[in-house]
Formats: structure tokens, C-alpha cells, sequence
């Protein structure tokens, strides 16, 4: 982002938009140059968000409510000398900050002149309540909030961290698998594939059943392909197309009849795998990829891509081969 996203940005957040240039043609007509995904766009909008508003963290007052909350939760603070009642306050306090923050951001009122943006209150108030706990019950909690806080004032470095520093205290949360892949989207726009591998493997190897499964299947594909790992990478996009394509067997699947949030990581996840098999044997790569994986009834369609791959790099010879 380079923002870690927990909330507002779609992969929109991570998945990163590129353009796309054909392959170069090395003069004997059956070598091409080869790509790397920097040079391929990612044209998707996942149908996930990368943070999932939790119950916890909502609030259904007006905006006028939560000011007037803040005010009379701030005065209800100098009226006890409990620390148990304290800490409850400054809790809530801090819940209210950040709604509070969130709507000044979406409005676009002024920051101040001596703030780093418009979430410094919120990143102050849940350090605090942290440094009053050794792992208290809701430091969980306080982990979240502060990561989703850093990552709204665009410090995606420190939401990343404390991401990070949640997963390794709490490692069986019901929600890990949303963290680790907020932390693999992070990763994969810092450039750090093989960390970022790691942690899409985390959502994809746990929990298949998961919202952000097959959108992390798709970002470990690239994330394998981005490290050259190219059988991984197939194997990955094959087990993709499994999911994304209709289990009645047809040949004559129109890409674009499919669910809108299927259709650009179906046509992507075809294209990257014909660029696999261009600069590798071309069709004779494609034939020992599904030896390897087991045949599919779609095989045409990685036929057709690469047919089509094969003519934007002007290797028509190839093209009528496949």
C-alpha cells in the first residue's frame, strides 16, 4: 500500500496494478524473453477485504453521539479513583477515539499541524492501555485495534509488526487465518515473496473454508511464481482453476458469464500460467503439467491462452501448434 490493509482497502490493497507488455521475441522465434510479474497487471478486485470489521469494534452512534460519548466518558474518568473502573473507561474511551478518528479521516477534516495524521490519539491511547498489561484479556483485543490504527494512518511497517506480534502471543485465534493473510498482503507489496508465501500458506494449508481461502491461493501462486518457483506456481493456479471453474464439464465456458469476482482471477491465473509455459516447451509443457497434476476437462482453455500468448510475441509458428 504501501499500507498494511486491515480494513479499508480491498487487495485493492495489495494486489498491485501493472502493465502488461508481451513478451520479446530472441530472434530464432521459439525462445521468449521472460516476464517477471512486475511486468504483468494484476486487474482483480477480490471479493475479501484484508481487515473484517468485528463486532467488537463497531459503534451505532451518530457521530454527535460518539463526541458526546468521549466528553462524558472523559468526565466520568475524574470522578472515580478505582484503577479496574480507569482502565474500562480508558478502554471505551479508545474504541470511541478511533471511531472518531475514522469519521474525521472519511470527511477530511484538517490535522492538526504537530500530528502525524489523524489517528494519533487512537495509536496513543491503545500504547497506553499495552503498557499497563502484561498480556491482560484484552490485550488480544488492544493488538488489533492498534494494528488496524497504524494501518489507517498509513504506517504499514508498525500495523505489520503488531500483526505480527498478535499471531506469534495468540497463535490459535479464531481469526489467525484473517491475520496472516493481512500479513502475506503486506509482504507481497514489500517485495518479500518468500515471507509472504509463508503466510498465505498459513490461511491456505488451516482453513479451506475460510472467505480469504481462495484469494490467498491466488496470491501464493503468484507470490511462488515471483520467487521462480514455476511448478509450484502451476500447481497452485491449477488447484485455482479447480475452485473458480463450473465442476460440470463443459467446453464451451465463457469467461465472461462467470461471477464478476471470479472473472479477472480466472483470466489472469491462465494468462500467468501460459507465460509459464511459453518460456518453457510450450504446448509440450502444458501436456506434462496435467500428466503431473491429473487431467482437467478445462485444458482447452490453457490451450486457447496460450495460442493467444504465443501471437502477442509473434511466435505464430508455436501458436499453430497448440
Amino acid at each position: 500500500m504501501n499500507k498494511l490493509k486491515l480494513g479499508l482497502l480491498p487487495i485493492s490493497a495489495l494486489v498491485l496494478s501493472l502493465a502488461l507488455v508481451g513478451c520479446v521475441n530472441t530472434g530464432n522465434g521459439n525462445q521468449a524473453k521472460k516476464k517477471t510479474l512486475a511486468d504483468i497487471s494484476l486487474n482483480i478486485e477480490p471479493a475479501v477485504k484484508s481487515f473484517v470489521e468485528r463486532p467488537q469494534a463497531k459503534e451505532n452512534a451518530s457521530d454527535s453521539d460518539v463526541t458526546r460519548l468521549i466528553i462524558d466518558y472523559k468526565e466520568l474518568a475524574q470522578l472515580t479513583d478505582d484503577p479496574k473502573v480507569k482502565e474500562k473507561i480508558a478502554l471505551r474511551l479508545a474504541e470511541l477515539q478511533l471511531i472518531d478518528d475514522e469519521h474525521a479521516q472519511e470527511v477530511g477534516s484538517s490535522v492538526q499541524d504537530n500530528a502525524a495524521g489523524y489517528f494519533d490519539n487512537t495509536i496513543a491511547a491503545y500504547q497506553a492501555l499495552l503498557k499497563k498489561r502484561d498480556c491482560g484479556d484484552n490485550s488480544e483485543h488492544l493488538l488489533y485495534q492498534l494494528a488496524k490504527a497504524y494501518e489507517l494512518q498509513g504506517e504499514g511497517e508498525l500495523s505489520y509488526q503488531t500483526v505480527k506480534t498478535l499471531t506469534d502471543t495468540y497463535p490459535i485465534i479464531p481469526y489467525a487465518h484473517e491475520l496472516h493473510f493481512i500479513s502475506g498482503e503486506y509482504l507481497f507489496s514489500q517485495k518479500k515473496y518468500a515471507l509472504a508465501s509463508d503466510a498465505y500458506k498459513q490461511v491456505v494449508e488451516t482453513d479451506s473454508k475460510t472467505s480469504y481461502f481462495q484469494t490467498a491461493l491466488y496470491m501464493l501462486a503468484w507470490s511462488e511464481f515471483k520467487l521462480e518457483k514455476e511448478t509450484q506456481a502451476l500447481n497452485y493456479f491449477s488447484q485455482l482453476l479447480d475452485l473458480q471453474l463450473p465442476t460440470q464439464a463443459s467446453n464451451q465456458i465463457d469467461l465472461d458469464k462467470l461471477p464478476i469476482a471470479s472473472q479477472g482471477m480466472v483470466k489472469d491465473t491462465l494468462r500467468v500460467m501460459s507465460l509459464i509455459f511459453s518460456y518453457r516447451q510450450g504446448a509440450d509443457s502444458l501436456v506434462q503439467h496435467y500428466l503431473q497434476y491429473g487431467a482437467r476437462y478445462y485444458e482447452y482453455l490453457n490451450y486457447e491462452s496460450l495460442a493467444e500468448q504465443f501471437i502477442d510475441d509473434k511466435r505464430y509458428q508455436d501458436s499453430t501448434k497448440t
